[in-house]
Protein backbone atom coordinates (compact mmCIF):
# COMPACT_ATOMS: atom_id res chain seq x y z
CA UNK A 1 0.00 0.00 0.00
CA UNK A 2 3.05 2.09 0.20
CA UNK A 3 4.85 3.68 -2.63
CA UNK A 4 8.58 4.61 -2.10
CA UNK A 5 10.16 6.58 -4.90
CA UNK A 6 14.13 8.05 -4.09
CA UNK A 7 16.32 10.79 -5.29
CA UNK A 8 19.92 9.83 -4.91
CA UNK A 9 22.67 12.68 -3.69
CA UNK A 10 25.29 11.87 -6.35
CA UNK A 11 27.54 14.53 -5.86
CA UNK A 12 28.91 16.02 -2.80
CA UNK A 13 27.24 19.36 -2.84
CA UNK A 14 23.62 17.74 -2.88
CA UNK A 15 24.92 16.21 0.21
CA UNK A 16 24.20 19.22 2.30
CA UNK A 17 20.30 18.99 1.67
CA UNK A 18 19.35 18.02 5.03
CA UNK A 19 22.27 16.87 7.07
CA UNK A 20 20.35 17.52 10.04
CA UNK A 21 18.30 14.76 12.23
CA UNK A 22 14.99 15.22 13.23
CA UNK A 23 15.41 17.81 16.22
CA UNK A 24 17.41 19.68 13.96
CA UNK A 25 20.98 18.77 15.22
CA UNK A 26 23.59 18.88 12.72
CA UNK A 27 24.28 15.25 12.12
CA UNK A 28 27.99 16.76 9.60
CA UNK A 29 30.36 18.57 12.64
CA UNK A 30 30.60 21.54 9.42
CA UNK A 31 26.80 22.19 9.40
CA UNK A 32 26.14 24.85 11.84
CA UNK A 33 23.33 24.54 14.51
CA UNK A 34 21.55 27.24 13.23
CA UNK A 35 21.14 26.35 9.76
CA UNK A 36 19.60 23.12 10.83
CA UNK A 37 16.78 25.04 13.23
CA UNK A 38 15.71 26.89 10.14
CA UNK A 39 15.59 23.96 7.74
CA UNK A 40 13.56 22.03 10.47
CA UNK A 41 11.18 25.22 11.08
CA UNK A 42 10.70 25.60 7.61
CA UNK A 43 9.80 21.74 7.06
CA UNK A 44 7.42 22.35 9.56
CA UNK A 45 5.94 25.27 7.99
CA UNK A 46 5.25 23.43 4.65
CA UNK A 47 3.80 20.65 6.64
CA UNK A 48 1.31 22.74 8.06
CA UNK A 49 0.98 24.37 5.03
CA UNK A 50 0.32 21.09 3.08
CA UNK A 51 -1.46 19.30 4.94
CA UNK A 52 -3.75 21.13 6.73
CA UNK A 53 -5.30 20.38 10.25
CA UNK A 54 -7.50 17.71 10.34
CA UNK A 55 -11.64 18.12 9.57
CA UNK A 56 -13.82 19.45 12.72
CA UNK A 57 -16.47 17.24 11.07
CA UNK A 58 -17.96 15.01 13.55
CA UNK A 59 -17.46 11.76 11.86
CA UNK A 60 -20.21 9.77 13.09
CA UNK A 61 -22.77 12.74 11.92
CA UNK A 62 -25.24 10.71 9.10
CA UNK A 63 -24.85 13.53 6.88
CA UNK A 64 -20.70 13.08 6.94
CA UNK A 65 -19.22 10.83 4.49
CA UNK A 66 -15.52 10.16 4.58
CA UNK A 67 -12.62 9.07 1.88
CA UNK A 68 -9.00 8.08 1.82
CA UNK A 69 -6.57 10.10 0.62
CA UNK A 70 -3.01 10.03 -0.48
CA UNK A 71 -0.39 12.35 0.75
CA UNK A 72 3.63 12.08 -0.17
CA UNK A 73 6.08 12.68 2.72
CA UNK A 74 9.93 13.12 2.01
CA UNK A 75 12.56 11.96 4.23
CA UNK A 76 16.57 11.99 4.33
CA UNK A 77 17.76 8.89 5.01
CA UNK A 78 21.18 7.30 5.50
CA UNK A 79 22.61 4.57 3.56
CA UNK A 80 25.60 2.70 1.80
CA UNK A 81 26.94 3.47 -1.27
CA UNK A 82 29.93 1.17 -2.60
CA UNK A 83 33.44 2.96 -3.51
CA UNK A 84 35.54 1.82 -5.66
CA UNK A 85 39.25 2.05 -4.71
CA UNK A 86 42.70 1.05 -6.51
CA UNK A 87 45.92 0.92 -4.65
CA UNK A 88 49.51 0.14 -5.91
CA UNK A 89 51.54 -1.91 -3.36
CA UNK A 90 54.69 -4.16 -3.56
CA UNK A 91 54.57 -7.32 -4.72
CA UNK A 92 56.45 -9.91 -6.36
CA UNK A 93 56.06 -9.88 -9.76
CA UNK A 94 58.77 -8.64 -12.02
CA UNK A 95 56.50 -7.95 -15.10
CA UNK A 96 54.59 -5.09 -13.35
CA UNK A 97 58.43 -3.72 -11.08
CA UNK A 98 57.38 -5.18 -8.68
CA UNK A 99 53.94 -2.93 -7.97
CA UNK A 100 51.15 -4.42 -8.01
CA UNK A 101 47.45 -2.85 -8.42
CA UNK A 102 44.96 -4.32 -5.82
CA UNK A 103 41.38 -3.44 -6.37
CA UNK A 104 38.78 -3.22 -2.88
CA UNK A 105 35.35 -2.65 -2.26
CA UNK A 106 34.49 0.11 0.60
CA UNK A 107 31.35 1.34 1.46
CA UNK A 108 30.86 5.09 2.16
CA UNK A 109 27.25 6.51 4.17
CA UNK A 110 25.36 9.25 2.16
CA UNK A 111 21.88 10.62 2.00
CA UNK A 112 19.09 10.26 -0.12
CA UNK A 113 15.91 12.44 -0.46
CA UNK A 114 12.87 9.54 0.22
CA UNK A 115 9.32 10.45 -0.88
CA UNK A 116 6.85 8.13 0.61
CA UNK A 117 2.75 7.74 -0.18
CA UNK A 118 0.62 7.06 2.84
CA UNK A 119 -2.97 7.29 3.04
CA UNK A 120 -5.63 8.93 5.13
CA UNK A 121 -9.21 8.79 6.09
CA UNK A 122 -10.77 12.66 5.47
CA UNK A 123 -14.26 13.44 6.32
CA UNK A 124 -16.38 15.85 4.08
CA UNK A 125 -20.07 16.51 3.85
CA UNK A 126 -22.12 13.91 2.00
CA UNK A 127 -23.75 15.06 -0.99
CA UNK A 128 -26.34 17.27 -1.16
CA UNK A 129 -24.50 18.57 2.04
CA UNK A 130 -22.00 22.11 2.30
CA UNK A 131 -19.90 22.47 5.48
CA UNK A 132 -21.05 25.52 7.60
CA UNK A 133 -19.05 25.87 10.81
CA UNK A 134 -18.10 22.23 11.17
CA UNK A 135 -21.62 21.65 10.67
CA UNK A 136 -22.93 19.57 7.58
CA UNK A 137 -26.09 21.82 6.25
CA UNK A 138 -28.90 20.33 3.99
CA UNK A 139 -28.57 22.65 0.52
CA UNK A 140 -31.91 23.00 -1.61
CA UNK A 141 -31.41 24.04 -5.15
CA UNK A 142 -34.40 26.08 -4.81
CA UNK A 143 -35.23 28.50 -1.95
CA UNK A 144 -37.75 27.31 0.57
CA UNK A 145 -40.11 30.18 0.55
CA UNK A 146 -42.07 29.30 3.70
CA UNK A 147 -40.07 26.74 4.99
CA UNK A 148 -36.65 25.28 5.31
CA UNK A 149 -33.86 23.04 4.34
CA UNK A 150 -34.22 19.48 5.92
CA UNK A 151 -32.04 17.41 3.55
CA UNK A 152 -30.67 17.76 -0.42
CA UNK A 153 -33.53 19.77 -2.18
CA UNK A 154 -36.30 18.67 0.52
CA UNK A 155 -38.30 21.54 2.39
CA UNK A 156 -40.09 21.38 5.28
CA UNK A 157 -43.02 23.79 5.02
CA UNK A 158 -44.37 26.33 7.50
CA UNK A 159 -48.05 25.50 8.22
CA UNK A 160 -50.53 26.52 6.00
CA UNK A 161 -47.56 25.88 3.06
CA UNK A 162 -47.29 23.53 0.79
CA UNK A 163 -44.97 22.34 -2.83
CA UNK A 164 -41.25 21.41 -3.40
CA UNK A 165 -40.66 24.59 -2.63
CA UNK A 166 -43.18 26.04 -0.14
CA UNK A 167 -44.67 28.84 -2.10
CA UNK A 168 -48.08 27.50 -2.59
CA UNK A 169 -50.58 28.26 0.32
CA UNK A 170 -52.70 25.46 1.66
CA UNK A 171 -55.87 27.29 1.05
CA UNK A 172 -55.80 28.50 -2.15
CA UNK A 173 -56.10 32.28 -3.38
CA UNK A 174 -59.28 32.58 -2.58
CA UNK A 175 -58.98 31.74 0.34
CA UNK A 176 -59.32 34.86 3.32
CA UNK A 177 -59.46 33.01 6.93
CA UNK A 178 -56.98 30.34 6.60
CA UNK A 179 -56.07 29.09 9.56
Amino acid sequence: MQHFEQHLCESSSELAHSPCDRMGAPILPHVPMRWCRMVLACSLILCYVLLPPASPLIPNDPNVCSSWESYSVSRTEKYMVPHHEETQEDCDDPRSNYRCTRHKITYRQTYRLGVQTDYRKRSHCCQGYYESRGVCVAQCSQECVHGRCVGPDRCQCEPGWRGSDCSSSECGDGCWNCG
